[in-house]
């Protein structure tokens, strides 16, 4: 199996029938997708998240079974004393899913938002770790 393989993209549940009515409005959009590195250590797997204006207050992480839901809630907001004439930043919040493997401790997972970033650890399970055999010569 190839490492790629065993970290599924779960995308497609994002854009589903109930949510395609708003990926097409004009000005507001229900979610975005927004852009994911993953990154894998020997007892690790790093999610790093573009989730502009997006802090841990509007911010969620789940997990239900193996599908970690990452979604956040952003407001574009009109300065004060001004009405919106004209706007290309869209309002609305990003939604992404992936199917986790097997090997990830789920009582350890974490995350934290700064600027825009959100960063998901995820633990491998004790078990599942590599464990690095030393080779001696005979």
């Amino acid at each position: 199996m190839n490492n790629n393989d065993k970290f599924e993209n779960e995308n497609s549940v994002a854009v589903s029938e109930e949510n395609s009515k708003a990926l097409h409005a004009d000005v507001y959009r229900e979610y975005f997708t927004p852009e994911v590195d993953v990154f894998e250590y020997e007892d690790s797997i790093l999610l790093v998240a573009n989730v502009p204006g997006a802090d841990s207050d509007s911010t969620d992480v789940t997990v239900e079974q193996n599908l970690l839901t990452i979604e956040a809630k952003v407001e574009n907001e009109s300065p004060e004393g001004y009405h919106r004439y004209y706007m290309e930043n869209e309002a609305g919040g990003y939604r992404r899913q992936f199917r986790l493997p097997d090997d990830i401790d789920r009582d350890t997972i974490s995350a934290s938002v700064k600027n825009g970033v959100l960063r998901i650890t995820l633990q491998k399970a004790e078990e599942k770790k590599l464990k690095k055999i030393s080779v001696k010569s005979s």
